[in-house]
């Protein structure tokens, strides 16, 4: 009966980290500090995909904008060369101030 009082678990004390309980203890240590970790890098990570979500926005309305430009001048281009048909027609060809 006396190895029985032996083999009883060790009180719930600090135990030296060279035992089997401190070992546990240091490793739950070390495991809420890499949740810490990691709760800041997922903090981060969110972060970093907003401002990158923003700075794709801007890059589509910048393309955006410039195939809008682009459409503009297309049809003011085409808009002048009909213009320039319809004076050339009704003016018998000659140039404004002649």
């Amino acid at each position: 009966m006396a190895d029985a009082a032996h083999l009883q678990a060790a009180p719930a004390t600090a135990a030296p980290a060279d035992t089997v309980p401190g070992e546990l203890a240091a490793i739950r240590e070390r495991l809420a500090a890499g949740d810490g970790r990691m709760s800041a890098l997922e903090e981060a990570v969110a972060e970093n995909t907003a401002i990158t979500r923003q700075i794709r926005d801007a890059m589509v309305a910048g393309r955006v904008a410039g195939q809008v430009i682009r459409v503009m001048g297309w049809m003011a281009a085409a808009g002048t060369a009909i213009w320039g048909a319809v004076y050339a027609l009704l003016h018998h060809g000659r140039m404004p101030n002649q």
